[in-house]
């Protein structure tokens, strides 16, 4: 009889103990349930009306939570018209907190806080980096003109808008940092209206480049490069770029240059001048797509495309007076040359060499180069060549099949 007696205070206790839990939870379903069973336990227990009367008093305080919640549900749902509203989004935290459970609550904060907002700076923030921070997937960032002295380091997709080319400025000195760095969780980031500027000249071996592209399908438009202290825009560990309507020019090294098995960019409209080495730089792999774009003046080639599994179409594209040849196809590359003009380059408009090399050569006009207007070693597999023209070149002007020992540089 005594342990009976034991058993059952102990089964009595532990149902005031769960009881008084799911009270301070709030769990007033869980309450009924165990107070259902207390009072069979324990029918004369003076607890048990004390008990009741909370249940009561937290099922109203809950419902008039709910009703509150709904309320500033609503006001948030008359204030949706599709774009961002902050003060509809305070409303929605709001009522998330007071009803955590709401799945209604829940789905109409999630579907605002996708619409896209406009963050001006420097006026809602001082600085690009800051704006960078706190902006969603969707959000512009608007940037003044004027001058800006910051590194952006940017690991999520953002919409960067600028002034127009040389309104929006952003500059460093050329030792201390790449202006702009698209990681590769950056993917679909868009840039344009912007000039990236680096100040004076780093002479050390390894140098930051202007921009420095690791995401995927980064768009950059009617925007300028210059002065970089060593590639304009360098496009590697995979990236990809679309780059349209901005001009690279002045680089410590490449204007463009793509490294890396799965780089690639697409070109359009872009000119790349003045640039130290080449203005369009592919190796170890890396690929592009180019057209109507401008390479003149460069102190290697207009265009340089070399390495196996490297891809490239170049399509009404000028290559002018550049140190070395106009447009180089080079080992391993698979090109299609077509309808560009290649004249007045220190060597030959267009080369092609080495074995590997798979290459398409029509419709080109080469004219005025300093050796020949198109030269093509032996043994390069030339898969179409008509329609291209050459004249006044200084020693041919066509010249397939040509045998020349190729240096270890």
């Amino acid at each position: 009889a005594l342990i009976l007696e034991k058993k059952h205070q102990q089964a009595v206790a532990l149902k005031h103990e769960a009881v008084t839990t799911a009270l301070e939870k709030e769990d007033v379903f869980e309450a009924r349930m165990v107070l259902t069973e207390l009072e069979k336990l324990d029918p004369n227990s003076a607890d048990l009306i004390a008990y009741q009367d909370r249940i009561d008093q937290i099922t109203k305080e809950l419902q008039a939570r709910k009703l509150k919640a709904t309320r500033l549900l609503e006001a948030a749902m008359n204030l949706d018209n599709g774009e961002f509203s902050a003060e509809a989004i305070t409303l929605l935290e709001m009522a998330k907190e007071i009803d955590p459970t709401n799945a209604r609550i829940t789905a109409q904060h999630t579907k605002m806080s996708n619409y896209s907002r406009t963050i001006n700076v420097p006026t809602d923030y001082t600085t690009i980096g800051e704006a960078i921070t706190v902006a969603g997937p969707k959000d512009i960032i608007k940037i003044a003109e004027g001058s800006y002295s910051e590194a952006l380091e940017i690991h999520k997709t953002v919409q960067l808008q600028g002034a127009g080319d040389g309104k929006t400025i952003l500059q460093l000195p050329a030792s201390e940092a790449s202006l702009m760095t698209i990681y590769p969780e950056a993917t679909e980031t868009s840039v344009t209206g912007m000039t990236f500027k680096h100040e004076g000249f780093n002479h050390q071996a390894d140098r930051f480049s202007g921009v420095t592209i690791m995401a995927k399908n980064v768009s950059i438009a009617t925007c300028s490069v210059t002065h970089a202290g060593g590639h304009g825009v360098a496009v590697i560990r995979g990236g990809s770029a679309t780059i349209s309507n901005s001009k690279v020019s002045d680089s410590g090294w490449d204007g463009i240059a793509v490294y890396d098995k799965d780089s690639q960019v697409n070109l359009k409209g872009v000119s790349s001048l003045n640039n130290i080495q080449n203005g369009l730089d592919l190796w170890n792999g890396g690929s592009a797509t180019v057209s109507k774009c401008n390479f003149s003046k460069n102190g290697f080639c207009g265009v340089s495309a070399m390495g196996i599994g490297g891809k490239m179409v170049v399509h009404e594209t000028i290559s002018s007076k550049n140190g070395d040849a106009g447009i180089l196809v080079s080992h391993g590359m698979r090109a299609t040359v077509n309808a560009n003009r290649c004249d007045n380059n220190r060597l030959s408009g267009i080369v092609v060499r080495s074995k590997e090399t798979v290459a398409n050569i029509t419709n080109n006009v080469t004219t005025r180069n300093n050796q020949a207007g198109i030269l093509t070693h032996l043994g390069v597999q030339i898969r179409k060549f008509n329609n291209n023209q050459s004249s006044n070149n200084t020693t041919r002007q066509i010249w397939r099949n040509a045998i020349i020992q190729e240096s270890a540089e």
